[in-house]
């Protein structure tokens, strides 16, 4: 997406018995761009092409799909997604707030904080200034509190 990211405790190591090759194996890849995706969402700064088209499939929304969420047409989505045209203040943050919607149903530990998006304050990128995010998979109990399934959740460094 643009900016550094380190996995903590989120690595599976996978021998091969036959060969000796080790395989690097990254689980629930979905709700780790998921909860990348949330993370970014609730950054102040204003997303760019690449990022809206990550985040947009995070989702699993076509762009079409996107476009009717927001009342714009599928030519505007993809004007913002190769950057030909910026996202108005308005329609990002309303995007913002849809998606988070969206991705709250795919990663349980992200927490979303409505209040917070609508009073963030979406500022020009800034090259070269991300903070480094860091994930950690946690074991969360579903409703019933019967299973323990490893889920990611994320925490800017400081």
């Amino acid at each position: 997406m643009g900016y550094p990211v380190m996995l903590h405790d989120g690595v599976d190591l996978i021998d091969c018995l036959n060969c000796d090759h080790i395989a690097i194996f990254i689980p629930d890849m979905p709700g780790l761009i998921a909860t990348v995706a949330a993370s970014r969402l609730m950054m102040g700064e204003k997303l760019n092409g690449r990022e809206l088209q990550l985040i947009r499939k995070s989702t699993g929304l076509k762009a079409v799909d996107l476009a009717q969420k927001l009342d714009v047409t599928p030519e505007t989505v993809s004007r913002w997604e190769n950057n030909k045209e910026p996202m108005r203040h308005e329609a990002e943050r309303s995007l913002r707030l849809k998606v988070l919607n969206i991705l709250s149903t795919r990663t349980h530990v992200f927490r979303e904080d409505y209040e917070a998006l609508i009073a963030l304050d979406i500022n020009p990128i800034r090259p070269g200034k991300w903070p480094l995010m860091h994930f950690h998979r946690v074991k969360v109990r579903d409703v019933d509190k019967r299973n323990v399934e490893p889920q990611w959740e994320t925490a800017l460094a400081a």
